[in-house]
């Protein structure tokens, strides 16, 4: 493993494949989610639940949102760092979120080549915190 793994979860695959080729390119292992629901399953996978470092949310997603996404996250994974990325940044009760130690990563058109960068100074934060990882909690 790289630097880390990362999951990426969002509804619009383009968005999913450019995160994924700008945080491979800076030395994360990436996985995707389409949805919240699909990102929830993924990390409970089980006997062999997925291993992550952080993990970066979109809010508006079908089936299960970012915003239910992430309460259960927080819930189960209190330590892995999160980063909310979104084209929609007016959502209500994001502020909650912030308050629950969630990152705010911005509009996805604006971050571009910084995600890197802001993922690398979220992992090294959870990194702080022994067993951050999302199978330790």
């Amino acid at each position: 493993m790289g630097l880390g793994r990362v999951l990426v979860v969002d509804d619009e695959a383009d968005l999913r494949k450019s995160a994924r080729l700008i945080l491979s390119k800076a030395g994360y292992d990436v996985v995707e989610a389409e949805d919240g629901e699909k990102a929830i399953q993924a990390i409970r996978s089980g006997d062999n639940p997925l291993l992550v470092d952080t993990i970066i949310c979109d809010l508006v997603m079908p089936k299960v949102n970012g915003m239910e996404a992430i309460a259960f996250f927080r819930q189960q994974f209190p330590r892995v760092p999160i980063i909310v990325l979104t084209g929609h940044p007016n959502i209500e009760g994001a502020s909650d979120l912030f308050k629950k130690g969630v990152v705010w990563g911005g509009n996805w058109g604006q971050c571009g080549g910084e995600l890197g960068s802001a993922t690398v100074l979220t992992v090294k934060r959870g990194e702080a915190v022994p067993s951050a990882r999302a199978s330790d909690a």
